[in-house]
């Protein structure tokens, strides 16, 4: 395969990435499993249901169980918004600063699995907040009255 092959290959997939968030993640994202360590992200057909859901609507409610991954879900939808997306703001809101954290965590460990290609550059990196030089961002607090402002 010659560069220009190659090229043309990479912008392919790179539009596919852009048009099909489950494309992305099923592809390209890796997720810190509890006991087997880094691990390619497999999204269940409910998974792929949700980021569907997140994709085509503006609001969405969930009625869910404990341990589905919606969290770790959440998280990849957020770094395919922040990557492909210019100005997307996310916040992450939770009970304690340390479970807002956790969700920014996730997103960090997936943009750095992700091949060069992909990757975007980066402003801020760290444990509370992500920003792209794109102007998208991701930030978690805990959550208080003026949580939102």
């Amino acid at each position: 395969m010659d560069k220009l092959e190659l090229k043309k290959l990479i912008q392919r997939e790179y539009l596919k990435c852009v048009e099909q968030p489950t494309h992305f993640m099923t592809k390209y994202c890796t997720i810190q499993h509890p006991k087997r360590g880094k691990v390619k992200f497999d999204l269940y057909p409910f998974q792929q249901k949700c980021v569907n859901e997140f994709k085509d609507n503006r609001y969405n409610i969930i009625l869910k169980a404990r341990q589905l991954g919606i969290s770790t879900l959440s998280a990849g939808y957020a770094l395919w918004l922040m990557l492909f997306h210019n100005d997307k703001n996310i916040l992450v809101i939770a009970t304690g600063k340390d479970t807002a954290k956790n969700l920014v965590t996730k997103v960090s460990v997936m943009y750095e699995g992700l091949p060069t290609w992909l990757k975007t550059q980066t402003e801020e990196m760290n444990k509370l907040s992500i920003r792209f030089k794109n102007g998208s961002q991701i930030k978690a607090i805990a959550s208080n009255e003026s949580a939102g402002r």
